[in-house]
């Protein structure tokens, strides 16, 4: 008989695997030992151990082995999120400084070899033995303990009164956060609150920048919590103004300067920091530094709170990831700046997500100094202090947001209509809003006793802030009007290079058409092909291109119930768009 052979049989004989039982142990099995053991005459360090017996071919006494596979490792329950997928398992194990600790892993690591997985337990400290490293996803595999608890692969609110954190979860209920890699947790904390408020927070009065930034970390917790989509402002300098120092403070709300992520970063990793920063602010550096045909698509997608739909290696539908938050962002350029550069239109609906604010005061980003005798030296200053001080506040203001009764709704329409103009334009509304909430949470923060504010002061940056973003639009637009200019500008250039006569199409050959024209009651009508006019509007779908031509009157013709007109040309009967060329 084979070894192989050998051992199945050892391992399936459940009448001798009986005889041979240590104290309360079937073998085989797996056990986890929290303290030093003896077993056969030897003391054995504590951790996670196969043990078995094995039987010699004559009939003697079976011999005992224990097998030492990791430092201890358990598994204490089932998870799953709510939405009956991501099952995982709660893993507790002791680190190489002998720390318990929790972790809430994806089954989904157990698939193939497992090395990810274990790569994970190494990155959180475990030990493992190299010869037997197969037994630890078998151990994992087929535990299958009676505890079942919730996860969640995001950080926010759960249901109604729980927040979960990578290392915790404020207030009510059994829920863990689940993750698949060890990535540093950018929620932890160092110093104290009182520390915080004194070196940092009371040198936010004064400075509208400071003041309005502190409130923003803080206004993602109130996202959800008021139906409120996500939107984010970006704080537009000269280099070394003091920019990234406002966003280091921002960051020392929720944890170190590690919190603040670059623009640099893929589409994949975006999506990824945003959910791990859900219901609280993601934190961009350096505008400059992302590729400008992708910043715009990058901020619609970050304050939309929606990433893109991938699918499986079977074309099936992966989940989508979804995140609400503030974003904050710096640069020494506007986002239309990059985005005209790239020779991308930039659309209402993004200026209205990535709300510009100019860092141009006395001292830079700065109005206050506090007493101290120059901007550097009061931006070296909130640089040590954050240093020292961080990750206080955010936690506290979601305890706090718990245990309030207030009427969040209702305090945020109240703000609204103290931060927006009669009769704001429609980015102007949505501008206004994210204002509103980010004053809402600087103000809610003053009176939980966590900011050193006096009251009204959030308020005040916030309408300051607002009317700065209205004077730095250079001539605010509609999205309509920006599609009739796009196909004025369009027409413009290549009215006579790529359009030719519809009753003679062969009059000049017209590389890369766009469309033709017809002259009717002496006036050139353009006959556009779908893709065509998508180019000219540059960035608008075609629904929403039509919808402006014919709000401002420019559809010359059309078929009954439809948007197009089916016309003869040179290569058949297509469907195009008969328009004038808007003024």
């Amino acid at each position: 008989m084979s070894s192989t052979a050998q051992k199945l049989e050892i391992f399936t004989d459940r009448e001798r695997v009986k005889r041979t039982s240590y104290k309360d142990l079937e073998r085989p099995c797996y056990h986890c030992h929290d303290k030093p053991f003896v077993a056969n005459d030897k003391t054995h360090q504590p951790g996670l151990y196969y043990h078995t017996a094995v039987y010699p071919n004559n009939g003697a006494e079976p011999r005992l082995v224990d097998t030492w596979l990791s430092t201890p490792l358990k598994v204490t329950a089932v998870t799953v999120e709510p939405d009956g997928q991501g099952y995982g398992r709660l893993l507790e194990f002791t680190d190489m400084d002998g720390n318990w600790r929790k972790w809430a892993m994806p089954m989904r690591l157990l698939a193939g070899k497992g090395d990810e997985l274990r790569q994970e337990l190494l990155d959180r400290g475990v030990q493992y033995n190299i010869n037997k490293s197969k037994h630890l996803t078998d151990y994992i595999m087929n535990s299958s303990p009676k505890k079942r608890v919730q996860a969640s692969s995001q950080t926010g609110w759960f249901e109604s009164n729980s927040f979960v954190m990578p290392d915790m979860v404020i207030g009510e209920g059994n829920v863990h956060f689940q993750s698949e890699t060890a990535a540093i947790n950018a929620f932890s904390r160092s110093g104290s609150a009182d520390s915080w408020q004194k070196n940092i927070g009371e040198k936010c009065p004064g400075n509208t920048l400071l003041t309005l930034s502190v409130s923003a970390a803080l206004a993602g917790v109130l996202l959800n919590k008021t139906h409120t989509k996500g939107a984010g402002l970006h704080f537009v300098g000269d280099s070394s103004t003091g920019k990234s120092t406002v966003a280091e403070v921002a960051a020392s709300v929720w944890g170190p300067q590690s919190f603040i992520q670059s623009w640099s970063a893929t589409s994949n990793g975006f999506e990824g920091a945003a959910e791990a920063r859900n219901d609280t602010v993601m934190i961009l550096d350096e505008i400059n530094e992302a590729m400008p045909g992708e910043v715009g698509k990058i901020a619609y997608m970050l304050s939309n709170g929606m990433g893109k739909q991938r699918s499986t290696r079977t074309g099936a539908a992966r989940r989508v990831k979804s995140w609400r938050l503030m974003l904050l962002s710096t640069g020494e350029r506007t986002l239309a700046n990059i985005m005209e550069q790239a020779g991308k239109q930039v659309t209402s609906g993004q200026l209205a997500r990535l709300l510009s604010i100019p860092a141009d005061y006395p001292y830079g980003a700065f109005q206050e100094l506090h007493g101290f005798a120059s901007g550097r030296e009061f931006a070296d200053h909130l640089k040590e202090s954050v240093q020292e001080d961080y990750g206080h506040i955010g936690i506290e203001f979601i305890r706090s947001i718990i245990d309030s009764e207030e009427d969040l709704p209702g305090r945020l329409a109240s703000i609204i209509d103290k931060v927006l103009p009669a009769n704001p334009r429609s980015t102007e509304s949505r501008a206004g809003k994210t204002f509103a909430i980010i004053a809402l949470a600087g103000e809610l923060a003053v009176e939980f006793g966590l900011l050193p504010w006096s009251k009204g002061a959030a308020v005040d940056a916030a309408k300051e802030a607002f009317e700065l973003w209205r004077n730095l639009q250079s001539d605010p637009v509609s999205e309509s009007e920006q599609i009739c200019q796009s196909i004025s500008d369009f027409l413009s250039r290549f009215g006579d290079s790529r359009f030719s006569p519809i009753d003679n199409p062969s009059a000049h050959s017209v590389p890369n058409r766009a469309g033709y024209h017809q002259t009717i009651a002496g006036e050139r009508v353009y006959i556009f092909t779908k893709s065509g006019l998508e180019e000219a509007a540059r960035g608008f779908g075609i629904r929403r291109i039509f919808k402006a031509l014919d709000e401002a009157g420019h559809i010359v013709d059309r078929d009954p119930g439809r948007n197009t007109k089916k016309t003869r040309t040179a290569d058949g009967t297509e469907n195009l768009y008969w328009l004038k060329k808007p003024l």
